[in-house]
């Protein structure tokens, strides 16, 4: 075989190669079942709680799978003005679900933990020193939408109720 012909067999096969390697689906790391646990949560909803004072109060809450499924961005609006997003995903390597949150009063919250039976629950804290707080929060489904539970302490130990919102589909506008 000449150079030539030779030359010509190898940008052959590389070209063969490279239109296969861009026509093959690539790997979707975040399509195993662990990601996608958290589906549940995924939609338009109206979210309803009372306040401390006992008062109806509502609020809307957008949840939808972001970045190929790898994570799950929420875009909360309270009816009292509040704004609030966060980022929740799943960390394959430490087996351990984590969410950033952070609000329009510049309030961020870390929280880090895992499926406990059908419900996400996610603990963190927040402040330092006399200051410092400790969150639980807890997601679960329930028949008619789910529950997001959120629990305070300022010794980690004696959990208190600042919201209890019952989430149900959101209406279309």
């Amino acid at each position: 075989m000449s150079h030539r012909r030779f030359a010509e067999v190898i940008a052959y096969l590389a070209l063969i190669g490279s239109a296969a390697a861009h026509s093959a689906d690539p790997a979707k790391p975040c399509d195993a079942k662990e990601f996608r646990a958290l589906d549940f949560w995924v939609g338009d909803w109206r979210v309803t709680w009372k306040t401390p004072q006992g008062q109806p109060a509502e609020g809307r809450n957008s949840i939808k799978r972001v970045l190929a499924g790898c994570a799950v961005e929420e875009h909360w609006r309270g009816g009292d003005g509040s704004e609030g997003k966060s980022l929740t995903f799943f960390d394959p390597a430490t087996k351990r679900w984590h969410q950033t949150w952070i609000d329009n009063t510049a309030q961020p919250l870390l929280l880090d933990g895992n499926f406990e039976g059908p419900s996400l629950v996610l603990e963190g804290k927040s402040g330092e020193g006399f200051k410092e707080t400790f969150h639980r929060i807890t997601w679960t489904p329930v028949p008619s939408g789910l529950r997001q539970h959120w629990e305070q302490a300022h010794d980690g130990q004696a959990w208190q109720t600042v919201f209890d919102g019952r989430y149900e589909p959101a209406k279309a506008l």
